[in-house]
């Protein structure tokens, strides 16, 4: 009988420990923390690198290929990124992040009826820590329809939830400004103004309410803080809102 030299035996213990149903589960997890570490870095390819090597390790782990569709989001490979969304919501359909984050994907890629299932698994979940979000979610997917009374709907339940969601009051101040109803848009436009500081489009609104108002005063109030604050370019929405004049 022939023994194998006893490094040699170490070596295949150690490969078959690894090969371990649970072990594999475990370096997958490692792994796509740190894809996800590398793409909070920006470093695309060192991410891929280990994204893939951890579905490799377990091509059944939902955070897997949640992370890579974000990844591939980034890269624009959109069929890429939705396989990868489906798949990750299709492993783990209890999953809120997961079914809420290919429902945003789809919404983005204007497949509203479906991305609405999906935001809806979400609300079904009662343990979610903030339905606001999903609503507004739901109601900015209605608004691009366009369906703006089912989408002003959500956008109430959102408030309703919490009457200081900044995502929710900034879309019913958007949503009322383009129903020209500027009464409306200035109430809901002056409560995100109190509780957050405004950005680019905010501000560019803020200057088309008060000139679609008659006040030229706050309009130019307005304007001044746009230049003074973002001298260089405008958001895609500024600019639609200039270009309604």
């Amino acid at each position: 009988m022939k023994f194998l030299p006893i490094f040699l035996v170490l070596l295949l213990s150690a490969c078959a420990a690894l090969n371990a149903p649970g072990d594999r589960k475990e370096a997958a997890a490692a792994n796509t923390d740190l894809g996800m570490e590398y793409m909070n870095q920006g470093q695309n390819e060192r991410a891929m690198e280990k994204l893939k090597r951890a579905l490799e390790q377990d091509p059944a782990s939902g955070p897997a290929h949640a992370a890579m569709a974000l990844l591939y989001t980034r890269l624009d490979e959109n069929k890429l990124a939705e396989k990868h969304y489906r798949k990750a919501a299709y492993l783990e359909p209890k999953n809120s992040t997961f079914n809420n984050n290919y429902g945003a994907y789809l919404c983005a890629n204007n497949k509203v009826d479906e991305a609405i299932k999906y935001f809806n698994r979400v609300l079904a979940d009662r343990t979610y820590p903030s339905p606001e979000n999903i609503y507004t979610n739901v109601g900015m997917c209605l608004r691009q329809k366009p369906d703006p009374v089912a989408a002003e709907e959500n956008f109430r339940k959102a408030l309703e939830r919490n009457p200081r969601y900044g995502k929710a009051l900034a879309q019913m101040a958007l949503l009322s400004y383009e129903q020209e109803d500027y009464l409306k848009a200035r109430a809901f436009l002056q409560r995100y103004e109190s509780i957050a500081r405004p950005g680019r489009d905010m501000l560019a609104l803020g200057m088309r309410i008060e000139k679609n108002l008659g006040n030229d005063v706050a309009a130019a109030e307005y304007a001044y803080k746009l230049r003074s604050s973002y001298p260089g370019g405008r958001e895609p929405y500024a600019e639609a809102l200039e270009n309604r004049l």
